[in-house]
């Protein structure tokens, strides 16, 4: 499978490349990441309480066009954090990461002058 959209944008090669090597890195030295025997700590009142609270206020931010990319995340991260259903995990995983892909894509369009 080719990803021709994904790797137009510039360092989105090299980031995959960054992104498994840490993996294979994790894998070697023993110090993968790994969920506790508990599971994955999702789906819980107060994750769900805080999701709620991060869309409310990064929706506000996004209306007044005063939002950042932390906030962006933060909303994501709650909202994944909040649904404990495999699938929908799957697919906030999956908006997660299209989310850093597009902050890594602004960060090499800057210019750090």
């Amino acid at each position: 499978m080719s990803y021709p959209r994904l790797f137009t944008i510039p360092g989105m090669g090299d980031l995959a490349e960054s992104i498994d090597t840490l993996r294979h890195e994790w894998a070697q030295s023993g110090d993968k990441p790994f969920p506790a025997p508990g599971g994955d700590g999702t789906g819980s009142p107060t994750a769900k309480a805080q999701a709620g609270y991060h869309m409310d206020f990064v929706s506000k931010k996004i209306q007044e066009g005063k939002h950042s990319w932390r906030d962006l995340m933060r909303m994501r991260m709650n909202n994944l954090f909040a649904t404990k259903k495999q699938d929908e995990l799957k697919d906030h995983l999956l908006g997660l990461m299209a989310l850093c892909a597009e902050w890594y894509a602004d960060l090499e369009g800057r210019n750090d002058d």
